[in-house]
């Protein structure tokens, strides 16, 4: 399209897609503002085009009839942008509120006025000249709506240069997403459409590919202290709740209301009891010993769920292997709290593949509370990267991939332990082990989870308390560190071995090779039907976990190679594990009678790599240093026989 560059700097109200001399970072969002005197020198407007500039759309006529429009605007497009954008304005100056059908049938009726008047100007000779009227808005007239009326705006999901993770928002003045930017496309087609019925599918692919090249760019809002709710921007750190503006760009929120009064309110139960959340609260953790610490966690956990851009780096698992435990009704509370469209249903299978985290990109948490028993999650990358906020590849289906961010908080209910490929402690540092054992069979009250957790007011006391607490970190009460070690102890059969082993020990030098051979025994009678580690994978293993046993320790030198130990006075009792698990191998050279401990004193070599018992008032050094006087030959092996007992 031919732009005429007399006519952009005569208007003072143009379209982004006609201001290619304006500097970056203008702000055109704001229809028919003043721009400042500074960022553009405008020559002095045409005296036929004064008064359509500053005022109504009757003057555009006016001037039009003049000819200056014609001579001016050279195109039919530049023509109907003029019309229209001066339409917007006047809507703007009014402060009217119209429909997207009451706007699109006042531009039609103004487009049209002025075509007419347009062509009646015509000299006779110019007569076939006419413009045809317009039946209805056309593509780019009805993106210059979207920007001008609807706040539209091409809205940055990872908050960075990447034209590809631009998504089309909208403002919503009203309705259940109030306050927020809805980027959902359905909703983009919907307001299309409300301009004009009879669009096809090619005229909303153009009016998307115009705003995408037009609307302003927004990032999303990061700051931690602003959480969007139902009926405002709450200030956490004001404690006061602010009006929505579209200056906040959120794209979710939590849908209750923040009622700064709210109370504990109680309910009568059909037998005559009482119920409220501050007591069930406390019923669903009141049987374990740190029930105080507890129940605190379970509210800031609610509280994390909202609050959700401070970067907690915690995931919370609740865990119970039967049912009627409570985590349900949670987990129902959790959902009527934040609104429905404000989370995601992503069960931990589901991070490893394709187009399962979209959603991420329109919800502020994950909630799950349903997970398969005997879950296998063999990639653990993007589960690490979402619970602490880092960058994932996002594949989205028939768009391209971007490089994304989820600033949310999850929550997973799972019936048994997952058992996870990744068994390092970068995963178990990002996991909230919650137990959920208490039990509620036979003490059923099912319209707790039906009713009650639905209520208005209930979801507003909620609200409010979580929001009136001042923390920014989540407690790990002893019960959940209990929780965390079973199930670091139920995904590593090495640490399952360990924690059998380590306890009964008897030597303060056991060798790797020992530690191997008892490893492969120990696993053919636990794990029944698998292979055991590789040599090499399984001492990884245990130097990974040897730290959780602090009576043990590592010979290495300064670049953590291993050396050896000498066996002399570190290896010369009983190790009762060798007649235990029939490691034969070890057993004795040199004894063959019936005593099981004389059995098990092997004749070691002169010096081995492998775990090293810490002396209790020794140096370490000094105990387990090789020193050439310890390099003699081994004594003569004197064969010893006795009955057998």
């Amino acid at each position: 399209m031919e732009i005429q560059p007399n006519i952009l700097k005569e208007c003072d109200f143009v379209h982004p897609e006609f201001q290619p001399d304006l500097p970056v970072g203008t702000n055109l969002t704001q229809w028919g503002a003043e721009p400042e005197a500074q960022e553009r020198k405008e020559p002095k407007p045409h005296p036929d085009l004064e008064n359509a500039v500053d005022g109504s759309t009757s003057d555009v006529q006016n001037a039009a009839a003049t000819g200056t429009i014609l001579t001016s605007l050279r195109t039919r497009d530049q023509f109907l942008q003029f019309i229209l954008l001066d339409y917007l304005r006047e809507l703007k100056k009014k402060n009217a509120s119209l429909t997207p059908e009451e706007v699109a049938g006042g531009a039609v009726e103004d487009i049209n006025l002025a075509i007419r008047v347009r062509n009646n100007s015509l000299p006779k000779g110019e007569k076939d000249e006419k413009w045809k009227f317009l039946d209805a808005l056309d593509p780019p007239r009805i993106a210059a709506c979207c920007i001008g009326l609807n706040h539209v705006k091409r809205i940055q999901l990872n908050n960075e240069d990447d034209e590809k993770s631009y998504v089309l928002g909208i403002y919503e003045r009203d309705g259940p997403n109030r306050g927020i930017y809805n980027i959902d496309e359905d909703a983009i087609n919907a307001l299309c459409r409300r301009y004009n019925s009879s669009l096809r599918k090619s005229d909303i692919s153009e009016i998307k590919a115009v705003l995408m090249d037009t609307a302003p760019i927004a990032s999303r809002l990061l700051d931690p202290n602003l959480i969007p709710v139902n009926n405002g921007i709450f200030d956490y750190k004001k404690k006061r709740l602010i009006p929505f503006s579209p200056e906040y760009v959120f794209t979710s929120k939590c849908g209750t209301d923040y009622n700064p009064i709210a109370a504990n309110p109680v309910i009568i139960n059909p037998d005559g009891t009482k119920w409220d959340v501050v007591s069930w609260m406390e019923s669903l953790v009141d049987h374990l010993p740190d029930k105080a610490e507890m129940t605190e966690l379970l509210w800031k956990i609610t509280g994390a769920m909202v609050r959700y851009l401070v970067p907690w780096d915690k995931a919370v698992f609740l865990i119970s292997p039967k049912g009627n435990n409570g985590k349900g009704t949670l987990c129902e509370l959790l959902r009527s709290l934040l609104g429905k469209g404000n989370y995601a249903n992503i069960p931990i299978t589901n991070f490893g593949k394709d187009f399962m985290l979209e959603p991420l990109t329109h919800v502020n948490a994950i909630l799950t509370d349903e997970n398969d028993v005997g879950t296998y999650v063999d990639s653990v990358g993007n589960l690490k990267a979402i619970i602490t906020g880092d960058q994932i590849q996002l594949n989205r289906k028939y768009k391209p991939p971007i490089t994304f961010r989820f600033r949310g908080f999850m929550l997973q209910c799972l019936n048994d332990y997952p058992n996870y490929r990744d068994k390092s402690d970068s995963l178990n540092r990002r996991q909230l082990c919650v137990p959920m054992t208490k039990c509620f069979t036979g003490e059923e009250r099912r319209y707790i989870k039906a009713d009650y957790v639905h209520r208005k007011e209930v979801l507003q006391y909620v609200l409010f308390k979580v929001l009136n607490m001042d923390y920014d970190q989540l407690p790990e009460p002893e019960s959940c560190k209990c929780e965390l070690d079973k199930s670091k102890e139920m995904n590593d059969p090495v640490l399952q071995f360990m924690n059998e082993v380590m306890g009964v020990l008897m030597w303060d030098l056991v060798p790797y090779t020992f530690l191997y051979d008892l490893y492969k025994s120990w696993y053919g009678r636990n794990v029944p039907g698998k292979s055991p580690l590789s040599r090499n994978r399984f001492i990884d293993e245990l130097k990974r976990n040897l730290p959780s046993f602090p009576a043990w320790t590592l010979h290495q030198d300064e670049n953590r190679r291993d050396l050896e130990v000498r066996s002399k006075g570190n290896m010369d009792c009983a190790e009762v594990l060798i007649e235990e698990y029939k490691l034969e191998n070890w057993y004795s050279r040199r004894y063959f009678g019936g005593n099981r401990s004389l059995r098990c004193i092997p004749t070691p070599k002169e010096k081995y790599r492998g775990i090293i018992r810490v002396p209790e008032n020794e140096d370490l050094e000094e105990k387990y240093a090789t020193r050439p006087e310890d390099n003699v030959l081994p004594e003569k092996i004197t064969f010893i026989t006795e009955p057998i007992d």
